[in-house]
């Protein structure tokens, strides 16, 4: 629902793509998609669905913030709850897009998070709701829509979390 009508016509950065499980739902709404993930065995298997026009192995803050970036979307799914803090790869991703781009992202939700984020024992972060609102308008982003979801089960319990959209401004 966050990215309506699939018109083929949007630079796409499927950040931290993974094996490119999210590629079929991306295309259809890309002009170009591009992936970035720091693992090149997971890059090898993303290539293999032969989906993406540019695969790059790197680190996503780093990634974001080369001069050459531009796109219409990022779509960050199941990958900054690998961040504690978010505030430099948000002010990355805000750079990278272009004026009106729209950043889409899944964040796990903690209900007690003192400095606004923990470090689970399954090695992910979850994140406050404050925090995560704070750490985007604080890097330029105006927050457009906000759900809570079970992202995944693990352990046998449904683990919530936020599915978010911000745009960047004008």
């Amino acid at each position: 629902p966050f990215l309506g009508q699939a018109r083929g016509d949007r630079s796409i950065l499927d950040a931290g793509c993974g094996t490119g499980l999210g590629a079929p739902f991306l295309k259809p709404h890309a002009r170009v998609l591009h992936g970035v993930d720091l693992s090149q065995g997971m890059l090898d298997k993303a290539a293999a669905r032969a989906v993406y026009d540019a695969l790059d192995r790197a680190e996503l803050t780093a990634y974001l913030q080369r001069p050459e970036a531009a796109f219409d979307l990022v779509f960050a799914a199941d990958v900054l709850c690998y961040f504690g803090a978010l505030e430099e790869v948000f002010r990355a991703t805000h750079r990278a897009l272009v004026a009106g781009g729209a950043f889409a992202f899944s964040l796990e939700r903690a209900a007690e998070a003192p400095g606004g984020y923990r470090l689970n024992p399954s090695g992910r972060y979850a994140h406050d709701q404050s925090y995560v609102t704070g750490a985007l308008a604080a890097a330029g982003f105006t927050l457009k829509e906000l759900q809570v979801e079970t992202l995944r089960t693990e352990y046998g319990e449904p683990v919530k979390g936020f599915v978010m959209l911000a745009l960047r401004a004008g």
